[in-house]
């Protein structure tokens, strides 16, 4: 397996922090009678005190010419006030969170109300899709930004996929991608398309119990565990069909960079942005079930031409996701720092 490197110069916020309290491992191992973790809480204080020192030197190297893009909601809370305060009367550098979820998802990770708190020190606040968007604005009375994630390398040919006999999945091996249904439902169809296997890209912590089950199902040559490659282009170039059936997802990257190379998604209904690229360019699978989702996979593999025909729209969804135009609206944002100068929503009582 290869594993990406960090760069060099990354500034790691929490430095230390596996000696303090706040380390999440640190209440599941207090060592005998509690003292490690108690000199752990002894410990909090100071390093809080070193950690902000750090990060306001660290900030103060930044100036008006330079941008923040916050992803996560507690760091952004954390950052975005420290910013603010730098700037004083200058204008300093820009602040912008793109929150990568739904407003279920951020209610569900608690991240609502950081996200509020953090709103006043912020240029402007983004969402992956405008569905999200207008809930964010609603939400927050705000006027909130749409911008996706883009998706690099979009064929300027429509692939044929008649001869490509493999459902790709690309993820994260984790619970909610509940590739587990994925199997059984692989399973069901497996016998009617014997030329058809299934590969699986992507590790995690659920990756030994799928790969015991998917042994219990198929025979090995069947289904096909990858585990983490650096470049999937090339394996996407390889399937006819993409799958996607989490329980949750904010605007699925996997759908969109497979789009970008031709290959038409089947998706279960688990989010707005994956339900809008089905709609336009794909398969939607309304059941939530093993046999719901194989007889949409079972439909989408027997029916080439169709499939054909979604491969074209793929290719035209995709194109709203180029670097280019996703890239165009950045330096616009970071130009104005107002989400009304890209595409955007307002509170519907606005």
């Amino acid at each position: 397996m290869v594993v990406p490197s960090s760069p060099e110069n990354l500034f790691i916020i929490n430095k230390l922090q596996n000696i303090t309290s706040e380390h999440r491992l640190a209440q599941l191992y207090p060592g005998p009678f509690g003292v490690k973790l108690a000199i752990k809480r002894t410990l909090t204080i100071p390093w809080k005190v070193y950690r902000d020192a750090r990060l306001l030197a660290h900030l103060r190297k930044f100036d008006e010419s330079d941008n923040f893009i916050l992803l996560e909601a507690g760091i952004s809370q954390f950052i975005s006030k420290y910013i603010s305060t730098l700037r004083g009367k200058n204008k300093g550098p820009g602040v912008f969170m793109q929150f990568h979820g739904s407003m279920d998802g951020m209610k569900a990770w608690g991240s609502e109300s950081k996200i509020a708190s953090t709103l006043p020190h912020l240029d402007a606040l983004l969402a992956l899709t405008e569905e999200y968007a207008q809930d964010f604005a609603d939400a927050f009375n705000a006027h909130v930004g749409v911008l996706p994630n883009p998706v690099n390398d979009v064929l300027d040919k429509i692939p044929v996929l008649k001869y490509r006999k493999k459902l790709i999945f690309l993820g994260r091996m984790s619970d909610e991608k509940r590739v587990d249904l994925l199997l059984h439902a692989f399973s069901l169809i497996a016998q009617k398309h014997p030329e058809w296997t299934l590969e699986l890209y992507g590790t995690g912590p659920a990756e030994d119990k799928w790969k015991a089950l998917a042994a219990k199902l198929l025979s090995e040559d069947r289904i096909n565990f990858h585990g983490y490659v650096s470049n999937v282009i090339p394996e996407i170039d390889k399937a006819g069909l993409c799958v996607l059936q989490s329980s949750f997802e904010a605007l699925p990257m996997a759908l969109t960079e497979c789009a970008a190379r031709g290959v038409p998604g089947v998706t279960t209904n688990s989010c707005s942005g994956a339900r809008k690229i089905a709609e336009k360019a794909g398969y939607l699978c309304e059941d939530d079930s093993p046999e719901g989702l194989a007889s949409v996979l079972d439909e989408a593999i027997s029916d080439i031409g169709h499939r054909q025909e979604l491969s074209k729209k793929c290719l035209e969804l995709a194109s709203a996701f180029s670097s280019q135009k996703i890239g165009d609206s950045w330096v616009t944002l970071f130009a104005s720092r107002s989400p009304n100068t890209i595409p955007h929503k307002v509170p519907k009582n606005d």
